[in-house]
């Protein structure tokens, strides 16, 4: 562990949990009032000690990144193809593992 590390703040970080249900990282700062950094920091020390793990898209959430695709004509008559695919972004939800 970190010399700087507070045994309260990953007391109180793992309090926030209940079995079964995925919560997001906005979600828990709300709930503890700890910077996103410092919980990603505690979330990646308790998937390593195998009390967490991530949670996959499709197992929450209506899987609504998926990739689509417009194709019409724009007001000159021209067929054009227009490629709405989502913005990668993290996607950080957790769970306990038990």
């Amino acid at each position: 562990m970190p010399k700087n590390f507070n045994t309260t703040d990953y007391d109180t970080f793992m309090g926030v949990f209940t079995k079964g249900v995925p919560l997001g990282i906005r979600n828990i700062r709300g709930k503890t009032s700890f910077s996103i950094r410092k919980l990603l920091h505690l979330s990646m020390m308790a998937i390593n000690d195998g009390k967490l793990r991530r949670v996959k898209p499709q197992e929450v959430g209506s899987n609504k990144f998926e990739w689509s695709e417009f194709k019409g004509t724009n007001k000159f008559g021209i067929a054009k193809k227009f490629d709405t695919r989502p913005l990668p972004r993290r996607f950080q939800v957790f769970t306990l593992t038990e």
